[in-house]
């Protein structure tokens, strides 16, 4: 019994980094499916950032600044309007209302649907295994 004990809350720590890590990877495509909907040429747009600076579009979700310092350098006074069109497609992906905080940028956005939407994986994940 005492083994049990010892061995079970460590296994239940590894399985929730891999559902963290899995949820990382996926919110990272739902973000990323998001700007290639919302901004013309996006795939070029993304090779560009690639090849300029040190973002990687698998790293979009986890270098949020980056990402928008990228775009704002390369879409000038349109990326304010296209990065609010790539929130709300976003917030609509993971099933989360949209709504626009007073003092919040592109990245604080970016975070706050990556904390809700890990909440909504793991939950949805742990209902799942218990059924």
């Amino acid at each position: 019994m005492g083994v049990i004990g010892i061995f079970g809350p460590k296994r239940q720590i590894k399985n929730l980094s891999y559902l963290n890590g899995e949820a990382e990877r996926e919110f990272n495509n739902i973000l990323l499916q998001s700007f290639l909907e919302c901004v013309e040429f996006g795939d070029l747009i993304l090779r560009f950032l690639e090849i300029s600076s040190p973002i990687k579009r698998w790293e979009l979700a986890e270098k949020p600044e980056m990402f928008a310092n990228g775009l704002k350098d390369l879409l000038g006074d349109s990326a304010k309007v296209k990065m609010e069109e790539i929130i709300q497609k976003l917030y609509e992906k993971i099933g989360v209302n949209f709504v626009k905080l007073k003092g919040y940028e592109f990245q604080d956005y970016i975070k706050d649907a990556k904390i809700k939407f890990i909440a909504l994986y793991r939950k949805n994940r742990q209902i799942k295994e218990s059924d």
